[in-house]
């Protein structure tokens, strides 16, 4: 429902570095509730024809190194 994806977009943390897609939290708060129409559709669209567009299934991962010492690769 698209008041479901505007409660779920209002609630995303500020902050957090953008997807493949190069879209932030920030910048789809604003226009939640004019979107949120727009995805339910195309969820809901997606559910029924069970496809999923391939742009959907990419991802950026980036690994953190959280301190201490980095691996060397060497032995001894």
């Amino acid at each position: 429902m698209p008041e479901d994806i505007e409660r779920c977009i209002r609630s995303c943390p500020k902050g957090k570095a953008p997807g493949y897609d190069g879209i932030t939290y920030e910048q789809l708060k604003p226009v939640a509730s004019a979107i949120s129409p727009l995805l339910a559709n195309l969820f809901t669209a997606i559910l029924r024809t069970v496809y999923i567009p391939d742009t959907f299934k990419r991802g950026v991962i980036v690994t953190l190194h959280k301190g201490g010492s980095k691996p060397t690769g060497q032995s001894g």
